[in-house]
């Protein structure tokens, strides 16, 4: 044999150069996959964050509306009250008595403002009544052993003034230190007149704020670890917190457990019910985030999350009531607010990496039989050249007719013959 097989291209290269096209659509694909996986992702978080942030907002308008009901309703009870003819005769009878303590507990008129009282007693929320003179003496009391003192408590003096100053406005007070078993209390104050309007007393009303004012507040809330809560301009909380039970643990409360005036909206660093033990003292710890924003008078929300007093992860929504000077917060823990994002970012997840491999596995699947009919094709065109071969350097005719007896291919020797 003179001739000699012609060189082929080397396999590998031929396979490698066939399946640029290939790698190129699978990187094209990854690259979007990623990019819309991306923007997917983004688009889910942010929808998520905003149903949430309508829910969070929707508890908080909702508790924020019920208060101011709240205290709209017991100022019409002052006001009533206070404007009532009884209550005027009685106040001025009793200013005639106030300087004798003994006059005061004896008149029979302490048991006719108790009677004539008796309904708003009767009132839920409702501890106790005072009847003040101008100067701050204590008139009339449900407190017998309070009559003819002169109050000393500054905070109530100053609501007593305000509620002089203002004569026609009920006004109602933050929860304040209470006395005795009453830890802490809230006052509704207004100024009785006679009848040219000179104010001569002041009608006050002992509330009790871990009555209707916290229930409107612990029943607005979200899922398990939802909470709403309200704080004055120190950053103390004035409504019980339903977290009391990890309060105590945490020994963040006093032992009877209430959080009303005990409890400071500071972020300790860390969260505490995971073992976190703060190196700063409470009282320098900075406010959360929460009760810094609305301190300063500012409403809104926190989606990304942040630490609440208790140093656990939560988001929230507030907003400050200027007309009372207190705000209020309604939060829900990060993990249970999320946890159905979660739970679908990881279906979701999946999905793109099942699609990424998909895309990887088909593409190894077209590579490969580009490769093995790479292969196949090599191998047919040596056979045929080895065929060519045979053919040329035989010294016998050959010749190849097809089914309809047609010569097809014939070598040289068979030329030679015919």
């Amino acid at each position: 044999m003179t001739d000699r097989i012609q060189q082929t291209t080397p396999l590998h290269s031929t396979a490698a150069q066939g399946s640029r096209p290939i790698y190129f659509v699978a990187v094209i694909l990854l690259i979007a996959l990623a990019v819309l996986s991306w923007w997917a992702d983004n688009r889910l978080v942010e929808q998520a964050r905003r149903e949430i942030g309508r829910e969070l907002n929707a508890v908080l308008n909702t508790t924020s509306r019920a208060l101011d009901q709240w205290f709209q309703n017991f100022e019409e009870v002052l006001r009533i009250w206070g404007s009532d003819d009884t209550i005027r005769e009685l106040s001025q009878d009793l200013l005639e008595l106030r300087q004798v303590y003994e006059s005061l507990r004896s008149t029979p008129l302490q048991r006719q403002i108790s009677n004539h009282l008796r309904p708003v007693m009767a009132l839920p929320g409702i501890r106790g009544y005072g009847i003040y003179s101008t100067d701050g003496i204590v008139l009339s009391s449900s407190r017998l052993s309070d009559l003819g003192r002169s109050l000393s408590n500054p905070e109530l003096l100053e609501l007593l003034n305000k509620a002089l100053k203002s004569q026609s406005k009920p006004l109602i007070s933050l929860p304040l230190k209470g006395r005795g078993k009453d830890f802490a209390t809230m006052v509704g104050a207004f100024a009785v007149t006679d009848e040219s309007g000179v104010p001569i007393a002041l009608l006050a009303l002992r509330i009790d704020p871990e009555s209707q004012f916290t229930e409107i507040l612990q029943r607005g809330r979200m899922g398990e670890s939802g909470e709403s809560y309200a704080f004055n301009s120190g950053g103390k909380m004035i409504s019980e917190s339903r977290f009391g039970e990890d309060l105590k643990t945490l020994a963040l409360v006093p032992g009877m457990g209430v959080s009303i005036l005990t409890v400071d909206i500071r972020d300790p660093g860390g969260n505490l019910l995971k073992g976190h033990r703060p190196e700063v003292q409470r009282e320098k710890q900075p406010l959360t985030l929460m009760a810094q924003n609305a301190i300063d008078g500012n409403s809104g929300e926190n989606l990304e999350g942040y630490n609440d007093y208790r140093g656990v992860p939560v988001i929230g929504a507030w907003t400050w009531n200027a007309d009372h000077n207190f705000g209020i917060a309604t939060e829900i823990d990060v993990d249970e607010a999320y946890r159905s994002l979660s739970a679908t970012r990881k279906l979701f997840y999946f999905l793109v990496a099942f699609s990424a491999l998909l895309v990887l596995a088909l593409t190894a699947f077209f590579v490969r039989s580009r490769t093995r009919i790479a292969e196949t094709l090599q191998e047919l065109n040596l056979s045929n050249e080895r065929t060519t071969l045979i053919l040329n350097n035989a010294t016998d005719g050959i010749l190849t007719i097809d089914d309809r007896q047609r010569v097809v291919r014939f070598n040289p020797a068979c030329e030679e013959i015919w």
